[in-house]
């Protein structure tokens, strides 16, 4: 009789592994970018309500109130967004630059 055993010879095992080590190589460094845009466009919702006062402040009063920073910071995670107000007397509207110290997000850009 002849036996014959099945299974995956080494050669076989060697080259999956090396296959699913070159797919980790690139796929991590794509998922630390996604990690850090996210944190930063988390940040960037945690600051709407101060974004919106300060607005609604300006289209009011013509002015920032004197309380109200220069510009500002909000963490988080790891990611920091900086946010400076650009104001336009002729229009009566506050524009906003965005500035990340991780990597730049949509409508952010990075120091």
């Amino acid at each position: 009789m002849n036996n014959m055993q099945k299974g995956f010879t080494l050669i076989e095992l060697m080259i999956v592994v090396a296959i699913i080590g070159i797919l980790a190589a690139v796929s991590l460094p794509a998922y630390k970018s996604y990690i850090e845009r996210a944190d930063g466009a988390s940040a960037l919702a945690a600051a709407q309500s101060q974004l919106l006062t300060m607005n609604e402040d300006y289209a009011v009063n013509g002015t920032i109130s004197g309380s109200a920073p220069a510009k500002f910071s909000v963490s988080s995670g790891q990611t920091t967004i900086t946010l400076t107000p650009n104001a336009n007397a002729s229009t009566g509207l506050l524009t906003w630059t965005c500035t990340t110290d991780k990597t730049a997000f949509k409508n952010c850009d990075k120091k």
